[in-house]
């Protein structure tokens, strides 16, 4: 597995992620709690989470159906992932596709970089 320190050149060249998905996502969401009685969103660091255990069971979940294809229609192509689960509809964002790391990260990652000229160092992992 990599070894990362607080110098490492990973750690320190890492992109900054983006929010500026929720300025999308928050309105829409907000259309729906207006339109679901029982109905909230929750406001995490990193993802937006529109609950609708307090709300009608069969209503509820009608809108969390329409809110998940209106989410990821409007989000298509933004970095996040829509996904529904027990009375709820989040939206988080993708992390670890190639598309976020950089050449180097995804070199050092999959072992083709040589470190301090030993043996490259492989993930245990990689994933999309």
């Amino acid at each position: 597995m990599a070894e990362w320190d607080r110098h490492s050149a990973m750690e320190r060249d890492m992109p900054v992620m983006s929010f500026e998905w929720k300025l999308v996502a928050e309105p829409v969401m907000q259309l729906y709690t207006e339109s679901t009685d029982g109905s909230y969103i929750e406001y995490k660091e990193s993802a937006l989470v529109w609950h609708h255990r307090f709300a009608d069971p069969d209503f509820g979940s009608w809108q969390a159906k329409e809110l998940q294809n209106h989410l990821e229609s409007v989000l298509a192509n933004e970095p996040v992932t829509v996904k529904s689960g027990a009375q709820i509809v989040e939206v988080t964002p993708q992390v670890g596709c190639p598309h976020v790391l950089g050449h180097h990260h995804h070199q050092h990652m999959m072992g083709t970089e040589v470190v301090n000229s030993q043996q490259p160092k492989f993930a245990d992992f990689f994933f999309c």
